[in-house]
């Protein structure tokens, strides 16, 4: 025979209108955006119009980046060679659409880091606080705090982490930072992260 089913409610009509209510008036966080990220449904494109500058040794990558950081609108690409770059401070980032590529392509041939050993050396090898910026196809390793932090306080939208090896960094590989206090409104959105090796 049919299955019977009670349905028996405590709940009147009030009750149902007043919760109502209180679900449609969950608060949101400050830093709430109704907007999707993009590189969910759209694969990841290069950025066009970009200033290709080669990069061979060290002193040749921090010397760049604080040329760029003081002088350019930002729209570069570092065009890495293979080598092994130790870094005796952080890369600060502060200008939109600053690209870090290896030349091979491939991330074993190209190595930033902190120190020659584990655990040592600098605390972080890159600070971001512009948007848009990437890295691509390259090792980061050895810093005592993050490989990469990511200023969510300044806003740094659409960062990109894209076949690199990420490892031995001894707090977080990547830390997006947030300043709930001070700026709760402000927040780093729309990132990528994919198809790294962690370790």
């Amino acid at each position: 025979g049919r299955d019977q089913y009670n349905f028996d409610s405590t709940y009147s009509l009030p009750d149902v209108i007043e919760s109502t209510l209180a679900i449609s008036h969950v608060q949101k966080a400050p830093n709430y955006t109704p907007l999707q990220n993009p590189y969910i449904e759209n694969q990841y494109v290069s950025p066009e119009g970009q200033i290709y500058i080669p990069i061979s040794s060290t002193a040749d990558l921090i010397s760049q980046v604080k040329r760029v950081n003081n002088t350019t609108q930002g729209n570069i690409t570092f065009m890495i060679d293979d080598g092994v770059y130790t870094l005796g401070q952080t890369l600060n980032i502060k200008k939109d659409y600053i690209n870090f590529t290896s030349i091979s392509g491939n991330p074993e041939d190209v190595i930033i880091q902190g120190s020659q050993y584990k655990n040592r050396g600098i605390e972080h090898l890159f600070r971001v606080s512009g948007k848009h910026f990437t890295i691509d196809g390259i090792t980061l390793q050895n810093v005592k705090n993050h490989l990469i932090q990511i200023a969510g306080e300044s806003d740094a939208d659409f960062p990109v982490i894209r076949n690199c090896i990420l490892q031995d960094g001894y707090q977080q590989l990547v830390k997006v930072s947030y300043d709930k206090d001070n700026k709760p409104e402000v927040s780093s959105d729309f990132g990528l992260i994919e198809n790294n090796l962690s370790r």
